[in-house]
């Protein structure tokens, strides 16, 4: 049985903030207009990680770690493929919680490999 839970509820966490981003990061922007494209796709990806994370939380499914991993690469890319890298805050916000998505996704795939052995 899958005993450890702080990586799915990390992911849930990471999520609901990705979902927020969107509506915390433009005050601290001079020109929030750019963040039009990254608003979707955070709202999408951010949805789709708390999906993920609540599967996860119920019964651990390796597909769950390995969409979070996916989703985290997705959000660390998304600010170069939807052209809004100039906005350094969200950039940097983007990268970060993507790496936190892919480094919990890793050590819950390494929790359930070393409990099954």
């Amino acid at each position: 049985m899958y005993k450890e839970r702080w990586q799915p509820i990390l992911a849930l966490v990471l999520g609901v903030y990705i979902i927020a981003t969107p509506w915390l990061i433009p005050y601290l922007l001079k020109s929030p207009a750019l963040l039009a494209g990254a608003a979707w796709s955070h709202y999408a990806a951010g949805l789709a990680i708390v999906v993920a994370a609540i599967f996860a939380i119920m019964s651990f499914e390796e597909w769950t770690a390995w969409l979070e991993a996916l989703l985290g690469l997705w959000i660390i890319i998304a600010p170069w493929a939807l052209g809004f890298a100039a906005l350094s805050v969200f950039t940097w916000s983007s990268v970060i919680v993507g790496i936190a998505l892919i480094v919990s996704a890793i050590g819950a795939l390494s929790s359930r490999l070393m409990q099954s052995l």
